[in-house]
Formats: structure tokens, sequence, C-alpha cells
């Protein structure tokens, strides 16, 4: 058994705890995370001068666009991830911002996007992935020059641990077969 997630294992973990994961997708769209707040009390500190393009990438159901289209609700928005499912309910998430662009690609592979958007977010996925600073490379690499880049892992309230973990949640039927995330 590997110890290692990939995308693969991502979409094998989707596919065999839906429910569990839309459930986790859609847990903070009414009811905002403490990191949704604390990323928003950022943004109203040092408000970006220019979001015309956003990118939400790994972007999952789309909770974290929902929100910020609120605060920037001019923006074209590009939602990317590899999870299919994820984009479809990301779409309907989404259905009343009228620039949206739903994705279908890879944190490893923003090579398309180079220089394209004013913000890109990436929230609470590095923490998952083996080559963070890979991905952390692509997210800077699609952000135009002067452009701001907001990333998370997993932080507690008092936000200072951040977490980067491998993990199996052996409660779901993805960890019961040892599909790691």
């Amino acid at each position: 058994m590997s110890m290692k997630s990939t995308n693969e294992d991502y979409i094998k973990a989707y596919q065999k705890d839906t429910q569990e994961v839309n459930e986790y997708y859609l847990k903070y769209l009414h009811n905002k995370s403490g990191q949704q707040q604390l990323l928003e009390k950022i943004i109203a500190g040092n408000k970006p001068a220019v979001h015309g393009q956003v990118a939400d990438v790994a972007c999952g159901a789309g909770t974290l666009s929902y929100h910020i289209s609120k605060i920037f609700p001019e923006a074209e928005f590009s939602l990317i991830d590899v999870n299919t499912s994820a984009l479809e309910m990301a779409s309907n998430v989404l259905k009343d911002v009228k620039k949206k662009n739903i994705i279908t690609g890879s944190i490893f592979d923003l090579a398309a996007y180079k220089e394209k958007f004013d913000i890109v977010f990436c929230w609470m996925t590095l923490l998952a992935l083996d080559k963070p600073k890979e991905a952390l490379d692509q997210l800077l690499l699609s952000c135009k020059k002067g452009g701001k880049v907001y990333a998370s892992s997993l932080f507690n309230f008092q936000q200072d641990v951040d977490v980067y973990a491998h993990f199996t949640d052996h409660s779901r039927d993805s960890g019961k077969e040892g599909i790691f995330m």
C-alpha cells in the first residue's frame, strides 16, 4: 500500500464516500467556517486593487467562491478541480454568479493559466498533497504579477498551527480500502 496520495486517490475516495464528501463540501455554504471568516477579514484589511479574474483552485463544491463572490460581485470566477462531480456541485452552488468558468484540471498543471488571475485561492488543499511546493509554484505561476495568492491548510481557531498530513479516514469506505488523502 502506497503512503502517497494522488488525484486518482482523491477521486476514488470521493466515489466511495460520496454522501459524506458532499455533506462536507456543503457544510459551510450557509454558515461560514472559521477559516472563511478569517479569510474575509484578511481581504477586508488589504483588499486587492484589481480583482477581475479570480481562480479557486481545488475548489470542491465552490463554497469559498460562493462567499468571495459577494465581496467581488463583478469578478469572473474560474473554479478548477479534478473532481467533475464536485464541479457539478460548484456549478449549482454558483448558479447566481454571472461570470464563472467551471474547469476540470489539476493543481499541478496550471500552465495554461500563466499570469491569468488577479487573485488565486487554494483553500484547505495543500495539506493533503505529496508535493505542496510544486502545487504552490503552480498557483504562483497562474497569478498575474502584482496579484495575490491566498492559500491555506488547516489550522486551529488561534491560527497558530498549520497542518501537512497524509490521512486515512477509517470510518469511511475509502479508508477501509486503504485509500489515502
